[in-house]
């Protein structure tokens, strides 16, 4: 294998920083509940409460109900989204097992005055509620799952593909057989 000079390997450097190099680590959790067994209407029992929280950095392992400040959040019960733009967070809380995973959280946000939404798992309550004025639905026996989403994985895949696709090009392409002349 030949060495490749410095100035052939700075476009693939430079292609993978690009594609590679988050402007911010960060990392979201997103949550599925399950459907709920009861429902007043508007709601139905084929509502259910997701969602999803973006964090600076993926949570630290063995936390117990430990209070975080998510940079962004959006949770639905199909009938109101709730976001950072629109709501107030009352509780946000997670707890991690010793590999960082959510395994119990009290999450309670609002529109004020309009809207309401929780999801819990924390030992002593389980379950999802959406609520606008006074009327909701819920699951109150079966928590759904959370599922981190690193967001620095993909781009940096990205990156290294995008090196290995150079490299292999700029391998072959000294190596092309040259045609030959007809006499």
């Amino acid at each position: 294998m030949k060495n490749v000079p410095a100035p052939r390997i700075f476009p693939g450097i430079a292609l993978m920083v690009a594609l590679g190099a988050p402007v911010e680590a960060s990392t979201t959790y997103t949550y599925t509940g399950n459907d709920f067994t009861s429902a007043s209407s508007p709601f139905t029992t084929s509502d259910f409460i997701q969602g999803s929280f973006t964090i600076a950095a993926p949570l630290a392992d063995n936390l117990t109900l430990a209070t975080i400040s998510p940079t962004t959040y959006t949770f639905t019960d199909v009938v109101s989204t709730i976001t950072q733009l629109n709501g107030t967070i009352n509780d946000f809380e997670v707890s991690t097992n010793a590999s960082g995973a959510i395994i119990a959280w009290e999450i309670q946000i609002t529109i004020p005055g309009a809207a309401e939404i929780e999801t819990t798992n924390d030992y002593a309550e389980v379950g999802d509620q959406g609520e606008i004025t006074g009327v909701a639905g819920g699951n109150m026996n079966d928590p759904g799952t959370w599922v981190p989403e690193p967001g620095t994985f993909v781009p940096i895949l990205s990156g290294l593909l995008a090196l290995t696709w150079l490299a292999r090009k700029r391998k072959f392409q000294g190596h092309r057989p040259t045609p030959q002349l007809l006499r």
